[in-house]
């Protein structure tokens, strides 16, 4: 029985062993009658973006498409964060709020890469966000990972309306667990709804005013530049963060990734089962 990791759009997600490398990798099934070919143009154009999982190969065989790709060891949908891991992060309002903002920046990064190749991910919502704790020594704390192009879009006009109101919701929900019933609500009720939720979590005036500003100011993005230059403000105040506490975003790890950090005090201050199988397959770039 292989191990699931999870169902996609149109698809479901399990770990695989090649026999001859003797590694593992993800298998993404998906029936050819639900198929949208721009899945893989779209993730063989990424190759190499760090925002993403990488695509290894892909196979049609009996009516199915095969995608194999990375597996993203020891991550958990933003949905699984927000829901059952960010009880003890909500103690401490500099680390939500830094953590909200990295959310926020890390989603502008990934849509803006997708968007910079002609690509509009259009299903962005917390399930097909990863949040990664660190794999390396030398890598981030923290990684963000945007997976399941199964909607995947050419962008036309550089019009990203649909990705950046997704990114709206999840920033909204990692921070003030408002995620909005949908588009409309979001668009009708936001300020009402944030002006509440800001003062049910006791957020700070200047956090609040900060958030009330982002939101409109995301609401307003339609078009690619605008899109770049909101990555541009929220990194600003990304680094302005980071360097008041450089050792912020280990601190947030150890939070929502305790599990990985057994030997370390965590009070802060202000063998998957796989199935070996062989594969005739096409190589991405080939």
């Amino acid at each position: 029985m292989d191990e699931i990791l999870g169902k996609g759009l149109n698809g479901q997600i399990a770990v695989v062993r090649d026999r001859v490398s003797k590694t593992d990798h993800a298998l993404k099934t998906v029936m050819l009658a639900l198929f949208n070919p721009n899945e893989i143009r779209a993730w063989v154009s990424l190759e190499g973006c760090s925002q993403f999982p990488n695509l290894y190969m892909f196979n049609k065989i009996d009516g199915k498409i095969e995608l194999h790709h990375e597996i993203l060891k020891k991550a958990v949908t933003l949905a699984d964060v927000i829901n059952d891991r960010m009880g003890k992060l909500r103690e401490y309002p500099s680390l939500l709020h830094h953590f909200s903002l990295y959310v926020l920046h890390g989603l502008l990064e990934a849509s803006s890469t997708m968007h910079s190749k002609k690509w509009l991910h259009d299903d962005i919502h917390e399930e097909n966000v990863m949040l990664q704790p660190q794999q390396d020594p030398s890598d981030s704390p923290l990684r963000l990972r945007m997976i399941d192009f199964g909607r995947v879009k050419n962008l036309k006009e550089d019009r990203v309306v649909n990705d950046i109101q997704g990114i709206i919701r999840i920033f909204t929900s990692v921070y003030l667990t408002e995620k909005f019933n949908d588009v409309y609500d979001l668009q009708k009720n936001w300020e009402t709804k944030l002006d509440k939720h800001s003062d049910d979590f006791n957020l700070s005036y200047d956090h609040k005013q900060e958030l009330l500003a982002l939101v409109k100011l995301a609401l307003d993005v339609t078009l690619t530049k605008e899109e770049e230059d909101l990555k541009r403000i929220v990194s600003k105040k990304l680094k302005d963060s980071r360097e008041e506490a450089p050792e912020i975003l280990e601190d947030i790890a150890k939070l929502i990734f305790p599990e990985n950090f057994p030997d370390e005090n965590m009070d802060v201050t202000d063998g998957p089962c796989v199935q070996e199988i062989n594969y005739d397959i096409f190589a991405v770039g080939k």
